[in-house]
């Protein structure tokens, strides 16, 4: 499948909020790890505002 097939029927809206799903590799799961887990949303926070995603 496309990427272009995956953006049919879909729009973007600015300001809009959207609902991000993430996987890990293999699905492991390493965020039973409470700091693990900060430490990805940290990084998540690091990535909107330095790179407005």
């Amino acid at each position: 499948m496309s990427w272009s097939d995956l953006r049919k029927g879909r729009y973007s809206y600015v300001y809009g909020e959207y609902f991000v799903t993430f996987n890990t590799q293999n699905r492991e799961p390493y965020f039973h790890d409470f700091n693990l887990a900060c430490l990805f949303s940290q990084q998540i926070i690091t990535n909107e505002t330095k790179h407005n995603c």
